[in-house]
């Protein structure tokens, strides 16, 4: 029996996102893949592709900590001032479920459509040093946010991602200050949470 060796061609430069991740999962013909060959296929794409990607995956039950994890490195990287990412191997051989990760990406998909028919390269140094620094740090506290297991605070840190990330991606500036306006009000309602629930075991 022939085997089925993964597509490894990357991201082209212009090709949207959306077009990007459905070929990705189609050409996935295995039950689970590692996530080395996904961000070897998002390379091209640099912190934006990656953080999008690992996003996505925070979706998915069981993943979020580890997602979670991986953006913490990527916002610290990202900080300090990184040209692309670089994970340890561990990461890259992670196994992830091709079915779970197939429905998360084709759920998504749609949304991501409509996002791509707004975004669009705008002020350009909110996506550029020394505004990565700032970046980087609303990226790590999103992620943390995620490793907290509070009530009605796991989708507004992945929506500020997913902005963050197409900003990225289409050097618009606006994307990110939305990402950052998301990010505010995500660690706004955590610590809101977080206070009601001290005072009422208090």
């Amino acid at each position: 029996m022939n085997q089925v060796v993964p597509d490894l061609s990357p991201a082209q430069p212009h090709e949207k996102t959306s077009k990007l991740l459905a070929r990705i999962v189609a050409g996935l013909s295995s039950e689970k893949v590692a996530v080395g060959i996904l961000l070897y296929r998002l390379r091209r794409r640099s912190f934006g592709g990656v953080l999008f990607f690992l996003a996505l995956l925070s979706l998915i039950p069981g993943i979020a900590i580890v997602a979670g994890l991986v953006i913490i490195v990527l916002g610290t990287q990202l900080a300090l001032g990184f040209k692309t990412p670089k994970f340890i191997g561990r990461v890259n051989e992670l196994k992830l479920d091709v079915d779970k990760l197939t429905k998360v990406v084709n759920k998504t998909i749609p949304t991501i459509r409509k996002l791509e028919a707004f975004v669009r390269p705008r002020w350009a140094f909110m996506t550029a040093a020394p505004m990565t620094f700032v970046l980087g740090l609303f990226i790590v506290v999103q992620a943390l946010i995620l490793l907290v297991p509070l009530p009605f605070t796991g989708l507004l840190p992945v929506l500020s991602m997913l902005a963050f990330a197409l900003g990225f991606l289409e050097r618009d500036g606006v994307m990110a200050l939305v990402g950052m306006v998301l990010s505010i009000a995500s660690t706004a309602l955590g610590y809101w949470i977080i206070t009601l629930a001290l005072n009422s075991v208090g």
